[in-house]
């Protein structure tokens, strides 16, 4: 009789051990706002990395996208929100780019890379020997989720042959003066690596090719 009661309690111990140790699956997806990039202008919330666990198998996605909020036209209270541009977070490429300093003519450029939202986002100083400074910046990734993304899609640059092999941005400050013969402040741009060679090419306001440079690294 003891031996009997010792094998069903090890076999309802093994049971117990296997349900303890076994997965727990959400019954359904978790969205965990608190743990994306998000930023706010005007009724729009733009999130990036948001991760959502899914109920099925309890995997863990990431997606970038807007929240677009909308107020009663009596009283002003909030009361509806949509979303929209939802789309997978890009896999970021370390290698895209090399920072480091830069040489064109007689200018001289930094490229300093950071963590953005599941990108990378470049900052591009330059100086030449009179002191004029120009600043550009411009992230990894696809059009879709950009930080310039409605910038970029108004120009129709989206639609570029090869948009997926440029990282996107814009001029951020050039003094008002013209950089690289034709780039001007808040003007779009793309940037690709070619080895040692770093080529910007301004867009301006549409998908028409402005003009480039090429920028050696030191």
């Amino acid at each position: 009789m003891p031996k009997t009661f010792r094998l069903a309690f090890c076999g309802c111990a093994a049971a117990l051990a296997l349900i303890v140790s076994a997965p727990v699956i959400a019954q359904t997806s978790e969205v965990m706002l608190q743990n994306a990039t998000t930023y706010s202008i005007g009724n729009t919330v733009y999130f990036y990395g948001l991760p959502t666990r899914v109920a099925a198998d309890g995997t863990v996605k990431y997606w970038d996208g807007q929240i677009v909020l909308q107020a009663d036209d009596t009283n002003g209270k909030p009361n509806k929100a949509s979303m929209s541009g939802v789309v997978k977070s890009p896999n970021v490429k370390k290698s895209e780019f090399v920072p480091g300093t830069y040489a064109f003519g007689g200018a001289t450029c930094k490229l300093v890379a950071s963590p953005f939202a599941g990108r990378t986002e470049y900052e591009l100083d330059c100086a030449d020997s009179s002191g004029r400074t120009y600043i550009g910046v411009f992230y990894s990734g696809p059009v879709s989720g950009n930080p310039y993304e409605t910038k970029l899609k108004a120009a129709k640059l989206d639609l570029v042959a090869g948009v997926d092999e440029y990282a996107w941005g814009a001029t951020s400050y050039t003094g008002n003066l013209n950089w690289f013969t034709c780039f001007n402040d808040g003007e779009l741009l793309s940037a690709r690596q070619n080895g040692n060679t770093l080529t910007l090419i301004n867009w301006g306001y549409d998908n028409v090719e402005d003009c480039r440079v090429n920028l050696i690294k030191q």
